[in-house]
């Protein structure tokens, strides 16, 4: 659900924009594309913007079950940000299950950030984007171990388990 800052931001939008962003998030019945085999474990993430920089949603994946872990809007922002934030949510998910699992993901640019535990983004974002990538942002500064969060190779395994599939 959106917030009253996103609310007000959105009537600002053209009538176009406003259509994109609600052909975004209508869509339903998003199939989750199959793995090659060997099959990794752990959890995906993925996100995706339309157009980037756009409206953002990101989600997690169970590799193994296919079961959607969680499914986030953020609103106006970069691809980038949704992949990084969606990282730093699935790492709390696994602190908040209590399980060590590889979290996989196909953003080169989220693994960058997250190792060097600072981000480079220039896109101005939506309110609630800003909140949630600072929030992400000063979790990952005080992580005292980078947890295992690995690159999902498409050449190896083909597409990752988060997909939208929107490209």
């Amino acid at each position: 659900m959106q917030s009253k800052t996103d609310r007000e931001w959105y009537k600002k939008l053209s009538s176009k924009e406003k259509k994109t962003y609600r052909d975004f998030y209508n869509k339903k019945n998003q199939k989750i594309p199959k793995v090659k085999k060997p099959i990794p474990v752990g959890i995906a993430v993925d996100a995706s913007a339309v157009p980037n920089p756009g409206f953002v949603e990101f989600r997690a994946v169970d590799i193994q079950s296919g079961k959607i872990l969680f499914n986030t809007q953020i609103g106006f922002s970069s691809n980038n940000v949704g992949e990084y934030c969606a990282i730093v949510q699935a790492i709390i998910y696994c602190e908040n299950i209590g399980k060590r699992l590889t979290i996989w993901t196909d953003s080169r640019c989220a693994l960058a950030w997250i190792k060097n535990k600072k981000t480079k983004s220039k896109v101005k974002s939506c309110p609630d984007a800003t909140a949630l990538l600072k929030e992400c942002e000063m979790y990952v500064s005080k992580m005292k171990h980078i947890p295992r969060v690995k690159f999902w190779d498409k050449k190896l395994y083909g597409e990752i388990p988060a997909e939208y599939g929107r490209k």
